[in-house]
């Protein structure tokens, strides 16, 4: 019997196989009653945990126990020994012998676009072979190993409270075992450089790449250069061009090598472009979400989701919208909101909790494809005829959909609809067809801060500034440039967008709220108009029901709404879930006070929403107190009738500021200082917690109130950075 060979032995009965079974040691016996306490133990366990799967989640913040904030929200990545992507720094970059890597950690992609033109510009400018490389596929504890020859450079962001993004935590972790093990000695013959991207309205300016510097000094690495740090509050452009000038003369002089004067000529050699000659049996790659896949730093997938709905918010705006001006600024912004809503019946999507983002994936504009066309010369045909990309193997790391068309690569995978570069211009300039337009150019160049703060110029999109320098559209652009842009124009990147709903009340649904951005500037009325807002905002009007009022709104630019290969048809957008510390307390009872202004509003109605469905169910909870921020009663106040709803709940209150109502503008700094008692009772005496979301201007000013408020003193922040080190104080906040 094969029971007789297993240890300890199992004597079963064999005419009644079920009824008993006998372990010589230990003995148990298992009865007809115990199997069927068993079974119902088990389908009913089944059955709960169906039920709380589709109405419930783990409590919020209770996982905080387990995992850091960054792992939880996909801005720290574990990294892994075992991933079988990782490679050895060392081993990889043997195979380069005398060369330049250059690793770039980034959030939103800017990094790596600078790495990758670091990266080109020692090939073709110093005849260096280099590389730019994700930090996320690397095993960084081989650093010590990296062969003299090579130099290493480092392009990373900063991002929330001084943390590295989530594809450098490997490198992160790396540098803390250096810090910790206090060896002077351990990297001494590795020679690196280093630049920084940041904004100076954060508190922790740049600390990322400082935490870099010092551990590899420390360790006695040999740093080429100063440390370069880019500042995008006052546009960092000119900041990285002028420390790149600087570093690629000292890597020339470290190699022993002389600078190309002529080396833009090389641009086009870059990637070579052809047109296959069996080309109809090629299937094109049109999605602009390719790159995707090659990285691990993305914390869910990329999915198509149906728009189940979307409204113009609040409802009185529709008669607003639909006026001749909208509703116009004095500064000639347009300001429109919409409340858009997904379908989210996707196993990657249901996993959201309330205070998470959502990634929306854009497509350009139609008139900047066409206005890139025409500049190209390129027709109809010429625009759809099957291409295949040769890209160079120092460039792997820079995927570009190939075969593909010369119209997919313009309309959903290079950012054609945003502000230019310098280099994007010495590029321009190097390739104009014209001399007038070469003069017009290097004019530009030479003239580029001021030229970019210029209100009538700051908005030109390349195809608007290739026509502006070479305005008879029959002088064509040659083809080399075409080549040349794969390389130096930055992809489509998503837009992300504060969740507006809670999956307690309805997991199927997602939403988001969304400010749509028209700027008219100058005294040539340019347009600037924000990408993903208004592809969002061309889905809207593409569902008006003839002959409402709504339908009369301004509309925007249009957009191929069909996606590629029509994968989009029918009100579809690729998205994409991100997880975010930006959560409510484990503490359900805790009050929490929200403040934030215009589509600042969006997350705490998901957790309005939340903690009202908790109270249903039986679950008290705390108290929550919202400081909203908008214009007027009837031009923004967003969500006005469901706030007056959950206040008949008892435990939510509303305070508004209105900045355009009234003979005086009140902020909501200005309501915290009205409603001070409350707000330092609040604080002190009931520990509440405190989350911002909105500008960072706004941020700033609401923390100086609220330290005047708590400590008597605007400059005193030291309970705030308590409150900050207990997460009693939570922000989602940009810079406009």
């Amino acid at each position: 019997m094969v029971f007789s060979d297993l240890k300890p032995k199992l004597m079963v009965d064999i005419n009644q196989p079920w009824t008993t079974i006998v372990s010589k040691s230990p003995r148990v016996v298992l009865t007809w009653d115990d199997l069927a306490v068993l079974v119902v133990i088990l389908v009913g366990s089944f059955f709960y945990l169906i039920r709380r799967f589709q109405t419930e989640k783990i409590e919020d913040g209770f996982d905080l126990y387990f995992v850091s904030p960054q792992e939880q929200a996909g801005i720290r990545r574990t990294s892994s020994k075992d991933d079988n992507i990782s490679k050895s720094i060392a081993e990889e970059l043997q195979k380069l012998g005398d060369s330049v890597c250059i690793f770039w950690g980034s959030q939103s992609g800017r990094g790596k676009k600078f790495a990758q033109d670091l990266a080109r510009e020692c090939r073709l400018r110093c005849g260096i072979p280099a590389m730019a490389a994700d930090l996320a596929e690397y095993d960084h504890e081989h650093l010590s190993q990296v062969s003299p020859k090579t130099v290493i450079g480092f392009v990373v962001a900063t991002f929330g409270e001084g943390d590295p993004c989530d594809n450098a935590v490997g490198l992160h972790e790396t540098l803390q075992c250096f810090q910790k093990s206090a060896n002077p000695q351990a990297l001494s013959n590795l020679s690196y450089f280093a630049f920084g991207l940041g904004n100076s309205r954060y508190q922790y300016f740049n600390a990322f790449v400082d935490f870099v510097d010092s551990t590899l000094a420390k360790s006695g690495a040999h740093r080429l250069g100063d440390v370069g740090k880019a500042d995008e509050a006052f546009r960092g452009d000119t900041t990285w061009t002028t420390w790149k000038r600087t570093i690629l003369s000292d890597l020339a002089q470290h190699f022993g090598r002389e600078q190309t004067p002529d080396w833009r000529s090389n641009f086009s050699e870059e990637f070579h472009i052809s047109e296959p000659e069996h080309g109809h049996l090629l299937v094109a790659q049109e999605s602009h979400v390719a790159e995707l896949g090659a990285g691990k730093s993305s914390s869910q997938s990329v999915v198509c989701s149906k728009i189940s709905g979307v409204r113009l918010i609040p409802s009185q705006v529709g008669a607003v919208a639909a006026s001749s001006d909208d509703s116009v600024d004095g500064d000639g912004q347009v300001r429109r909101y919409l409340h858009v809503e997904f379908d989210g019946r996707s196993l990657q999507l249901r996993q959201y909790q309330s205070g998470d983002h959502l990634a929306v994936w854009p497509i350009n504009v139609e008139e900047e494809v066409k206005l890139l066309a025409e500049n190209f010369g390129f027709n109809e045909k010429a625009l759809d005829r099957l291409i295949e990309i040769e890209v160079p193997e120092l460039q792997a790391d820079n995927p570009i959909p190939t075969p593909t068309t010369r119209r997919s690569l313009l309309r959903y995978y290079l950012d054609i609809s945003g502000p230019v570069s310098l280099e994007l211009v010495q590029v321009l300039a190097r390739y104009a067809p014209t001399e007038a337009g070469r003069e017009y150019l290097d004019q530009i160049v030479r003239q580029f801060p001021s030229w970019v703060t210029g209100t009538s110029t700051s908005f030109f999109t390349i195809g608007k500034l290739m026509r502006q320098a070479v305005p008879d559209s029959s002088e064509h652009w040659p083809s080399g440039l075409f080549a040349a842009l794969l390389g130096n124009l930055p992809k489509l990147r998503p837009r992300y967008f504060s969740i507006a709903s809670s999956p307690l009340v309805d997991p199927d649904r997602i939403a988001i709220t969304v400010s749509v951005l028209e700027k008219e500037t100058g005294d040539e009325a340019i347009k600037f108009h924000g990408l993903t807002t208004n592809y969002l905002l061309s889905l809207y009007q593409q569902q008006i029901v003839k002959g409402t009022t709504s339908e009369t709104v301004r509309p925007g630019p249009t957009y191929d709404l069909n996606g590629p290969r029509g994968i989009l048809t029918g009100g579809r957008v690729l998205v994409q879930l991100r997880q975010s510390p930006f959560r409510l307390p484990i503490d359900e009872r805790r009050p929490i006070l929200m403040i934030g202004a215009g589509s600042g509003v969006a997350p705490f109605r998901a957790f309005v929403q939340e903690r009202v469905q908790r109270q249903k169910q039986g679950i008290p909870q705390g108290r929550m107190i919202l400081v909203f921020g908008c214009r007027s009663p009837q031009e923004d106040f967003l969500y006005a009738e469901e706030w007056e709803r959950y206040v008949d709940s008892g435990i939510f209150q509303i305070h508004c500021a209105f900045s355009r109502h009234g003979p005086q503008k009140v902020y909501v700094q200005d309501k915290l200082w009205s409603e001070r008692d409350m707000v330092r009772k609040l604080i002190m005496d009931e520990k509440a917690s405190i989350y911002l979301c909105g500008s960072l201007n706004m941020a700033e000013g609401v923390k100086k109130t609220i330290n005047e408020i708590v400590s008597g003193s605007s400059l005193s922040n030291g309970h705030l950075v308590k409150m900050k080190k207990e997460r009693r104080l939570q922000e989602d906040v940009w810079a406009s």
